[in-house]
């Protein structure tokens, strides 16, 4: 099972996953809004600088 975080801000919402099949650490952060939807993965060390 994923660990998921979700959490919402004005009108947008954000997803962020952290995925148990990869052997090193990623995440995918994934903001939805009322037009558009956007998705990144991310390393553990650049989350931590967002």
């Amino acid at each position: 099972m994923d660990n998921k975080v979700y959490f919402r801000s004005g009108g947008k919402s954000y997803d962020i996953t952290e995925p148990r099949s990869k052997a090193e650490v990623w995440y995918d952060w994934v903001e939805n809004a009322r037009h558009h939807k956007r998705r990144m993965v991310l390393s553990r060390g650049a989350l931590g600088w967002v």
